[in-house]
């Protein structure tokens, strides 16, 4: 079923040969129906993610207290993170250029963040905490390579947004494994973190392949047929119905959707009797 075809079938419906002013209306509704019936009869798409943790080329962590200026130099670098507790000036110079970051944070409050890219060139790189008074590093990382985003905090997870892997990701379904069938822990000291619905955090420092699996979105395509299947393609004149003729003929609207209901649930109980539509009563 196209959207012109949705459309022809919903003004049937209607007992008129087309929809006056129905076209962002019957759009809206359509997209609520692909909606629901995903969600009653879901697609689930099982996939894998290559899980590579950043390595930096150097990294140190403490909660001592320091004073006055720490010095770290390296043989190189592309990008760096830093997590402090203090105030104070983080000096990066390489050759003849330097760059120059502030940071601040008092004791007992989120740790202030400092990251970005090492200045480009050969030799040598020198990272310079000048502190207002004794500072805490509490973790620093160096990274070879140079990062668009912010480098990633040794100390905490690597973070997947899932639709940006997987565009049609809708939630994730069952359990998250790894390769071998095994099973990862959720939660503090677990293998990974949900940040949300759909950001995993994985704690894991090495290489692996994660398996997942996530109900698919549905939408409504600018052209071509809907992403339905025939059986689930008959119900959507009945929503749309409901909702373009409501103002004209409620009585007619609420035996649409009434149907539109019942078909929905025979989708979610899987039952196989298949569901067909006819244009005169709705149902066949």
């Amino acid at each position: 079923m196209t959207f012109a075809q949705l459309e022809a079938a919903t003004a049937r419906l209607g007992f008129t040969p087309s929809l006056d002013d129905g076209g962002e209306l019957l759009r809206d509704a359509a997209t609520r129906a692909i909606g629901e019936v995903a969600l009653a009869r879901p697609r689930i798409a099982r996939v894998f993610l290559w899980h590579y943790p950043d390595i930096p080329i150097y990294s140190e962590s403490s909660t001592a207290s320091k004073d006055g200026e720490h010095r770290i130099t390296l043989g190189g670098g592309g990008s760096f993170y830093a997590r402090i507790v203090g105030k104070g000036t983080l000096r990066i110079e390489r050759n003849e250029a330097a760059t120059e970051y502030a940071f601040q944070a008092n004791e007992g409050e989120r740790p202030a963040t400092v990251s970005g890219s090492v200045p480009k060139g050969t030799g040598e790189v020198v990272f310079r905490f000048i502190p207002k008074d004794s500072f805490r590093l509490l973790s620093f990382a160096v990274y070879d390579a140079a990062y668009t985003a912010a480098p990633q905090d040794p100390a905490g997870a690597k973070e997947y947004h899932l639709p940006s892997y997987f565009p049609d990701f809708g939630a994730l379904v069952g359990p998250i494994g790894a390769e071998g069938g095994e099973i990862l822990r959720e939660g503090d000291g677990g293998d990974y973190t949900l940040k949300d619905q759909s950001t995993l955090l994985i704690h894991r420092k090495t290489p692996c392949r994660i398996e997942l699996s996530y109900r698919r979105t549905l939408s409504l395509p600018a052209s071509g047929d809907l992403p339905l299947t025939d059986e689930e393609a008959a119900l959507l004149p009945l929503f749309c119905a409901a909702y373009v003729f409501l103002d004209d003929d409620p009585e007619k609207a609420a035996f649409y959707l009434a149907r539109y209901r019942e078909g929905l649930l025979r989708l979610s109980q899987k039952i196989k009797t298949p569901i067909g539509y006819r244009d005169t009563t709705g149902w066949g």
